[in-house]
């Protein structure tokens, strides 16, 4: 009836009503499907750039502690600080065969201050100014000065004697929402255990 007449009237050219809304609702469908994609692909590369962001400081903060360690191959050079399960800082002295005890008390510190947030933050502080000593405590340190390092869940330092050399195993424990992370290295020192 009314349908013929308007094609005949069109000249079959156009489209009926009902094709016009089948054809916005498949495009609908494709452009929903589409967003959705464009969705899923803005946070995967979020997430991908967090993991990079992550695992960059994850191996900053190993890289420092390494090279520290091993610059500071010396007996009597290196002082570990445990409290619980957390490393509280590494004590590394510059010349800890000085005279005077003032002089083998002037370092470097590597501090790991847990925040409220559970993370850990890696600060590295030069001791080694008059009056300075790398066993001051942490309040005298000029914190909020010092650009941290890295930021990390938690760090884990401890050491071994293994065939008579001392090993520290340095554990780093990274990342967030459940992807957490593990980055493990072992530095053996090549200087003689200091004996007790």
């Amino acid at each position: 009836g009314k349908e013929a007449a308007m094609r005949k009237r069109l000249g079959n050219k156009g489209m009926t009503i009902l094709e016009l809304l089948v054809t916005m609702a498949v495009l609908s469908l494709l452009g929903a499907m589409v967003l959705g994609l464009v969705g899923a692909g803005r946070r995967s590369s979020t997430r991908i750039q967090t993991d990079i962001a992550d695992d960059t400081e994850a191996r900053t903060a190993m890289s420092l502690i390494t090279v520290s360690i091993r610059q500071h191959d010396a007996t009597g050079a290196i002082e570990l600080v445990n409290v619980g399960a957390q490393t509280e800082r590494l004590k590394l002295r510059a010349n800890p065969f000085a005279i005077s005890a003032e002089e083998r008390e002037k370092g470097k510190v590597i501090l790991f201050r847990e925040g409220d947030d559970g993370m850990c933050t890696i600060y590295a502080v030069d001791r080694t100014g008059e009056g300075q000593s790398v066993s001051d405590p942490v309040d005298v340190m000029p914190l909020a000065d010092i650009e941290p390092i890295a930021v990390v869940r938690s760090v884990r330092i401890t050491e071994d004697i293994v065939d008579n050399s001392l090993v520290y195993n340095i554990v780093i424990t990274y990342g967030a929402g459940g992807r957490e992370k593990t980055l493990e290295q072992s530095v053996t020192l090549r200087s003689a255990i200091a004996s007790t």
